[in-house]
């Protein structure tokens, strides 16, 4: 399913783009604020990806198992929309998760005598390696957007105000970051699928796992905006 949604999906999102681009030249408004608009727009839809896919693709899917696995327990997740921080929101997000990197990777490292920071970034780097690897597993190439979306996620939580830690402003900040989050890691890694569909190998195997071809490969994209 991954990648049937990753590979040639921006195709639509082409020909908005150029009537959009049409439109926004006859008013004379600055290229960069029609990208920042075309973010925002883009960041309603992938807040509802964010809230229909982690409630269909994952939580109710570890329901299914444990249901047909006779677990006990069913509590796999807690509002993590009410999050008010980001370090609430990844408590929250994926209970198994959570777990599996508390015991077997933060508490480890506390037990070998790091330090509670270095243990915490260790987590987080161990959480968006794995990411990234099943995107990249996923996908047919590598491009690290996601792991530097971990890393910007990490940066957050270690420097969040206090003050912005109260409802209901940092829910909505919460919301409104990981929904335009997620529309940007769509559209990087969409541009990306459309690239290596349109654009010629760039550099030979096995180096064109690792090279963007979006990066260099411009003619599929003269009417696309994709942030």
């Amino acid at each position: 399913m991954v990648v049937v949604a990753g590979r040639g999906a921006l195709r639509p999102f082409c020909g908005e783009d150029a009537r959009l681009l049409a439109l926004w030249a006859d008013l004379g408004a600055p290229r960069y604020g029609y990208q920042l608009a075309l973010l925002v727009l883009r960041a309603l839809p992938a807040g509802a990806v964010l809230a229909v896919g982690a409630s269909m693709a994952l939580h109710h899917w570890h329901r299914v198992f444990a249901e047909a696995m006779r677990f006990r327990a069913r509590a796999f997740t807690r509002a993590w929309w009410n999050a008010a921080c980001y370090a609430e929101y990844f408590r929250d997000w994926n209970q198994i998760v959570k777990a599996w990197l508390n015991k077997y990777v933060f508490k480890e490292m506390l037990t070998l005598g790091f330090s509670s920071m270095t243990s915490k970034l260790a987590t987080v780097a161990v959480s968006a390696v794995w990411h990234e690897y099943i995107v990249a597993a996923s996908l047919g190439y590598f491009l690290p957007y996601f792991f530097s979306f971990y890393v910007i996620s990490a940066v957050i939580v270690l420097i969040e105000p206090p003050g912005l830690q109260k409802k209901p402003f940092g829910n909505l900040f919460v919301i409104l970051t990981l929904s335009g989050g997620i529309a940007s890691i769509l559209s990087i890694y969409f541009m990306e699928s459309t690239a290596r569909q349109n654009c010629p190998q760039i550099v030979g195997a096995p180096w064109d796992f690792f090279v963007p071809r979006s990066v260099i490969c411009e003619e599929p994209f003269k009417n696309c905006t994709f942030l």
